[in-house]
């Protein structure tokens, strides 16, 4: 069972709840965008690839700051926990990348 009371067994349902748990209201402050990609890992296990946008200014921020780098820390995790918790057989891969 998902944290949405069932199971996501279809792509589409899939898609549907990562598009939830990915708006823009959700997001952090300082990240601009999320997208994700539904594909496979190297061994070819269903994943879900979830790319965060920052700006290069929150890069260096995220860098020199350890209180927002474990803030973002604890959001990737709970990202993380949440999809896996839709029980879907994608496992998330979750990564920083600059923003257009």
């Amino acid at each position: 069972m998902n944290a949405y009371g069932g199971i996501a067994t279809d792509t589409q349902e899939l898609e549907r709840l990562l598009r939830k748990l990915l708006a823009p209201s959700r997001l952090p402050s300082y990240i601009k965008s999320a997208r994700y990609e539904l594909g496979t890992d190297h061994i070819g296990e269903p994943a879900v690839r979830v790319f965060l946008a920052i700006t290069p200014e929150t890069d260096v921020l995220l860098s020199n700051d350890k209180i927002k780098l474990k803030a973002y820390g604890d959001y990737k995790d709970d990202l993380s926990a949440r999809i896996l918790k839709l029980e879907s057989g994608y496992f998330p891969f979750i990564r920083l990348v600059e923003a257009a």
